[in-house]
């Protein structure tokens, strides 16, 4: 799992420097720190690459709302974030399932039966064992070859989060500047 987490440094210090108004920060940041969380989770979504790894970024809030984690919960998301090195072998069950999905047939395989579907593109009927044997053949293949050659990095969740540094800060002052005059005024 790839994660990221958005928190405040240094807020336990301006809560004691705010007395009372500690709760009064608190109650403004939690839902500034959500709204900046979702502001980078819907960015590394627009980042993403594919059609499944953008549903796989999700966002979660920990410490009453202070903490936001942002990560992608698919099984590749860390080796398409950070690329694989030349003989880092990708798992041959994980390349079979992306040729099903994408609706790649190993020429034996279509000749043993394997059929693909018009409309969604994926593999509908794996036509028995020489099939799906054929199809795993090729898969090995795949994964072989990108063992030797690697991959190129694909980052979506860490750059996310410099593309919304600025409107992250925007909101996070906006949420002390409402605490502070809160704090000043009254509610």
């Amino acid at each position: 799992m790839l994660k990221m987490d958005i928190s405040i440094q240094g807020l336990d210090g301006l809560r004691r420097r705010f007395g009372l108004g500690g709760k009064t920060l608190d109650s403004e940041l939690r839902p500034a720190i959500s709204l900046a969380g979702k502001a980078v989770r819907d960015e590394a979504k627009s980042l993403a690459v594919g059609r499944r790894l953008p549903n796989s970024v999700q966002m979660r809030t920990l410490d009453g709302g202070l903490t936001t984690i942002i990560g992608s919960v698919a099984a590749t998301a860390l080796s398409i974030e950070k690329g694989r090195e030349p003989g880092d072998v990708p798992r041959v069950g994980l390349i079979a399932a992306w040729m099903n999905r994408s609706g790649i047939v190993a020429g034996e395989a279509a000749a043993a039966g394997a059929v693909q579907s018009v409309k969604t593109h994926r593999v509908m009927k794996r036509g028995g064992r020489a099939a799906s044997r054929a199809q795993l053949h090729l898969a090995w293949k795949i994964a072989m070859a990108i063992g030797v050659r690697g991959t190129k990095p694909l980052p979506f969740i860490i750059p996310a989060a410099g593309h919304k540094k600025d409107e992250v800060g925007r909101i996070l002052n906006a949420a002390v500047g409402r605490a502070l005059h809160r704090i000043a005024v009254g509610p």
